[in-house]
């Protein structure tokens, strides 16, 4: 598998989640992706097998959108993602949005301190 470095170079739309496991007590999310689009050299290539870990967080907080209110779900049973749509850096965290598989509302992980891995198992360009 390749490594890659730099999330602002993934484009996450459109491209849905064929699994997502959290194991809470061993502060780790994982999300694999069947495809996904990658930009090197100014140059889309499409990514089959995407593996986004983030860990070793220090706080995890999972809100969900719903009826035009944002709530804090608990965390026993956080929802999972069916598209993630966004992938924010902050100053100290990361924010990850999209839709959830189960309600299907907006959904929004936020992690206080992590640690990040993007795997991909092959790639192929895509001309633009």
């Amino acid at each position: 598998m390749k490594t890659l470095t730099d999330l602002n170079l993934i484009n996450f739309s459109d491209c849905p989640v064929h699994n997502m496991t959290i194991s809470l007590p061993g502060k780790e999310l994982q999300v694999v992706f069947d495809y996904l689009y990658i930009n090197t050299n100014k140059q889309w290539e499409a990514v089959d097998q995407l593996a986004l870990t983030i860990s070793n967080w220090q706080e995890l907080i999972v809100d969900l959108f719903q009826d035009n209110v944002w709530k804090t779900l608990d965390l026993d049973r956080p929802e999972t993602f069916k598209e993630i749509h966004e992938i924010v850096y902050q100053e100290n965290g990361l924010i990850v949005e999209g839709f959830s598989a189960q309600s299907g509302y907006w959904l929004r992980y936020t992690f206080k301190g992590y640690s990040i891995h993007i795997a991909v198992n092959t790639y192929t360009t895509v001309k633009s």
